[in-house]
């Protein structure tokens, strides 16, 4: 286990990532929905429930040394990374009822496969980057 940085990717004047900025960011920076918290970690997804079906209303996260419950008016988008967002959704309610009992959590919706099968992908090959 360990970190990977893949230098290609990084922009060498600005230090960010070549496409987050310009791809993702700058092209709805001004949207007044936008709300960015850096450094913030989310504790949980938040759920409602209604006629026995479970659906994500946001989340709750630490930020600065305080803890907030966030809503999502339209939807709420899990990308923590293959091992952070089934860890995120077990936290939540989400995944193996076993597990979930286990870990005293209230289970809300049982999948199985949340969390399984999660496998290493070793690079081993050397390509040359060009900036």
């Amino acid at each position: 286990t360990g970190v990977w940085n893949m230098v290609c990717t990084i922009d060498p004047d600005s230090q960010e990532r070549s496409y987050s900025a310009s791809a993702y960011y700058h092209p709805i920076s001004n949207r007044p929905n936008l709300h960015i918290l850096t450094e913030a970690t989310a504790m949980e997804i938040l759920f409602n429930c209604d006629n026995d079906d479970w659906y994500a209303a946001g989340a709750r996260v630490r930020w600065n040394g305080l803890e907030a419950n966030i809503k999502a008016y339209e939807e709420t988008i899990v990308c923590a990374g293959s091992v952070q967002s089934p860890q995120l959704l077990e936290l939540s309610g989400i995944g193996d009822q076993e597990v979930l009992r286990a870990a005293g959590i209230e289970m809300k919706v049982h999948s199985p496969n949340v969390g399984e099968n999660l496998q290493e992908h070793m690079s081993m090959e050397y390509k040359q980057c060009s900036l």
